[in-house]
């Protein structure tokens, strides 16, 4: 006997069609990523917001704000030299400043979390810069004073900043490394 055959009706594809493509929209913080800083010290870190798309943002509003194991920390003030941007057009970056000021000798691990979001289109890029805080016992600071009063004491004409670096020994004294060292440097700099 014969087995039995079936015929399978294939379907031909009929021409090609039109198709939609979706454009991706999107700009990216880009940040440095890991950062190692001191007790008491102010960092100044780069920052880019970069649009590598084909569609322009507009509004775009930036914040900045630290954190320790995932719980907001006072004791770091953040900042940005720019909080708000009025476009970002493709294929450009807007370079951006972030100051942090370690108000703490809690030494271990951090994070600063930027957040930009545009009104025009809607959309939102987050990033975190992660941060490893190490004690400083200050001896950068005391020597950098002494260097100073011993410029000071070598150039007459410098008396006067003796006042400046009192201040200095004063901050040094309350465990503010970051104002002993800028009044130190004042110092230095009014001498010079």
């Amino acid at each position: 006997t014969t087995p039995a055959t079936t015929p399978v009706v294939t379907p031909s594809s009929g021409g090609g069609g039109g198709g939609s493509s979706t454009t991706p929209v999107a700009f990216k913080i880009i940040t440095p990523g890991v950062v190692s800083a001191y007790a008491y010290e102010k960092i100044i870190i780069p920052l880019s917001l970069e649009n590598k798309g084909r569609q322009s943002f507009s509004k775009i509003k930036i914040t900045a704000s630290a954190l320790k194991e995932g719980n907001l920390e006072n004791e770091i003030s953040v900042s940005l030299d720019k909080t708000y941007v009025e476009s970002l057009k493709p294929d450009t970056k807007e370079n951006l400043v972030l100051t942090a000021l370690f108000n703490t000798n809690d030494t271990g691990n951090y994070e600063i979390l930027i957040n930009a979001t545009s009104e025009s289109p809607k959309y939102t890029d987050w990033a975190k810069i992660y941060i490893n805080l190490e004690e400083t016992n200050g001896s950068d600071v005391k020597e950098l004073l002494i260097f100073t009063e011993e410029l000071i004491a070598s150039n007459p004409e410098c008396i006067e900043i003796t006042e400046i670096l009192n201040e200095a020994k004063k901050y040094l004294e309350n465990g503010d490394m970051v104002n002993a060292k800028e009044k130190t440097e004042q110092a230095i700099n009014a001498c010079r």
